[in-house]
């Protein structure tokens, strides 16, 4: 999987996570594929100096191998930024059916818009 996929839409007062199928895998394997009738259930947290937090709101948007999901965090956390001024770290976690993913990361402030 990557993390590549443009957000439909970026609020200002989210951070926002994409995940991006990049193979779809075995056949009939799409965790990612909503429909009117179906959402995934897809469990996922940012884990950073300041806490845990779950996402505000998730998002999913393509199908079949073009499918990503956009999960949408606070870029607050009790009143006080969720990220570092300073260069930062983060820990990414999603859980769906069968599946998990686990991504660390560093944050540079200069690209957090």
């Amino acid at each position: 999987m990557a993390f590549l996929a443009q957000a439909p839409r970026i609020p200002a007062d989210r951070y926002v996570i994409t995940v991006k199928l990049d193979q779809p895998g075995f056949a009939g394997f799409e965790p990612f594929a909503a429909t009117p009738a179906r959402t995934p259930n897809l469990r996922a947290t940012l884990k950073t100096r300041r806490g845990i937090v779950a996402p505000l709101e998730t998002e999913f948007t393509g199908t079949g191998a073009s499918a990503s999901v956009h999960f949408y965090f606070p870029r607050t956390l009790d009143g006080a930024p969720l990220l570092g001024l300073g260069p930062d770290a983060a820990e990414f976690s999603m859980h769906g059916a069968g599946f998990a993913v686990y991504s660390k990361f560093r944050l540079d402030p200069e690209f957090l818009h």
